[in-house]
């Protein structure tokens, strides 16, 4: 009896189990809730905008007055900071402000000086910030300013070489290039020193002359004087003749100094040279060393050598080997003159000892000889200069 009812439970469960897999359908899952990263967070950065990259200001004058302006913009979201720098002839009158806030604005005026910058422009300003696109940013200036006038020579007027007692004269031409009539007079009060200045008119609006006339005795030295003429331009009121020249002393000892190396091992000879003006001629009363072993002595300068503005006379100077030289002595050569002047008188020429670095050569492999170096032997030295 227990065996029948185990059976038909078994066959009960069996039959369950075909119902289920012939007609159940799986119970589908719901899928897994996808939560998308959060946005990447904005770079913030500065940006930079120009309203100009060029600045043509066409033909002018000289002395035209010229400015132009740019407006500069940050279309960025951080703080612009802002540097500008300018090649020569041109100025940055108004700087933009910096750092310069998000959607900010402010504007730039630039200067171009027509009165000394002539001929074509190319120019440029420069404006760097801190825009990781565009750090660099130039603004070129082009155009073309046309002289008022033109001096012939160019430079103004020039003596060169001019003596304490010279008496030259030395003349420029000015020429109005304007359309209009350029008249010219010397401004009032003005001091020209060593030069008398005259202004004479060749051509009646057209050409003038200046003239400038040395007035010795001249001071040694460089003798530079700006002669300032009054227009009735209102482009230029004022032009400026630069009137330049360099006085000679009277005497001139070259070299100034000689040199001794303290390890030389020969007489080395140097020849000093002693010129002079010519309106004041000297003449060599004596020459002497205050150390025995150092010779001098007069002799006439080798033929071609003396120029006719400047007369001059040789000292040869024969220096002995470093080692003959006392210990603490201070070797110098002094030489007598008839100069008027009592500062040329006595001319003295001190001789330095000095002592030479060693030079170094690299070694090399000299063959079957073995190793050696090139260069000069130690205390070599030029027997003459």
């Amino acid at each position: 009896m227990a065996r029948r009812t185990v059976s038909v439970v078994r066959a009960t469960l069996f039959s369950a189990m075909l119902c289920i897999s012939a007609g159940a359908q799986p119970i589908e899952l719901p899928p897994p809730e996808v939560v998308p990263p959060p946005p990447p967070k904005p770079t913030l950065v500065p940006r930079i905008d120009v309203s100009a990259h060029e600045w043509n200001f066409g033909e002018v004058w000289q002395g035209q007055p010229l400015e132009f302006e740019v407006t500069i913009r940050n279309l960025g979201d951080e703080m612009l900071t802002l540097d500008v720098k300018t090649s020569c002839g041109c100025t940055v009158t108004s700087k933009p402000r910096s750092p310069l806030e998000p959607g900010g604005q402010d504007r730039m005026k630039i200067g171009y000086d027509s009165r000394t910058k002539l001929g074509k422009a190319n120019q440029t300003v420069t404006i760097t910030c801190n825009d990781p696109v565009t750090p660099v940013v130039g603004i070129a200036i082009r155009g073309n300013v046309s002289p008022l006038y033109k001096l012939t020579p160019d430079g103004g007027i020039a003596f060169g070489q001019l003596f304490q007692r010279s008496n030259e004269t030395r003349r420029v031409e000015l020429t109005s290039l304007y359309e209009e009539p350029l008249l010219l007079k010397l401004k009032p009060q003005q001091e020209f020193g060593p030069y008398a200045i005259e202004l004479k008119e060749l051509e009646a609006g057209r050409r003038y002359e200046v003239t400038a006339t040395t007035r010795p005795p001249l001071k040694v030295g460089a003798l530079q004087v700006p002669v300032l003429l009054e227009t009735n331009l209102s482009l230029l009121p004022e032009i400026r003749v630069n009137v330049y020249g360099f006085v000679q002393p009277p005497v001139t000892v070259q070299p100034a100094t000689l040199r001794l190396p303290k390890n030389s091992v020969l007489d080395i000879r140097r020849v000093v040279k002693i010129s002079y003006a010519p309106d004041e001629p000297i003449e060599i009363k004596a020459v002497r060393s205050n150390v025995e072993s150092i010779h001098a002595e007069l002799r006439p300068a080798p033929a071609g050598t003396t120029q006719a503005t400047r007369p001059q006379y040789d000292i040869v100077v024969t220096l002995p080997p470093g080692d003959r030289i006392p210990d603490g002595a201070t070797p110098r050569i002094e030489i007598e003159t008839t100069s008027r002047d009592p500062q040329y008188q006595t001319l003295v020429i001190p001789i330095q000892i000095v002592t030479p670095v060693p030079a170094t050569a690299p070694a090399s492999t000299g063959g079957p000889g073995g190793p050696h170096t090139t260069g000069p032997n130690v205390g070599e030295s030029t027997p003459e200069e």
